[in-house]
């Protein structure tokens, strides 16, 4: 307790936390509901649309998910460019 001007009078400090650990901590935990929620939907827990929802909070832009083949030889990439057109779909790089 301090004593100003004949006033008895209480001091709290507060510091603000610091944003880079803030920052590093919100990206941790995001990547960490990215992986729950896409192991659930590997393992047939839940649907795209669920896994959508639980990470954004909005539906999928797709009705499924983007396939990059990282088997060798040349990636096929599903842009989801003009839905139900398979040339469209995917591209060889």
């Amino acid at each position: 307790a301090l004593q100003m001007q004949g006033m008895r009078a209480v001091v709290e400090f507060r510091f603000a936390e610091l944003r880079a650990s803030e920052m590093l901590r919100d990206a941790q935990t995001e990547a960490q509901r990215i992986e729950n929620a896409k192991q659930k939907y590997l393992a047939g827990w839940i649907s795209q649309e669920e896994a959508a929802n639980e990470v954004v909070g909005h539906a999928p832009d797709r009705a499924e998910p983007r396939v990059i083949d990282i088997v060798g030889g040349n990636d096929i990439v599903n842009w989801g460019l003009g839905d139900g057109d398979e040339r469209s779909r995917e591209r060889r790089r």
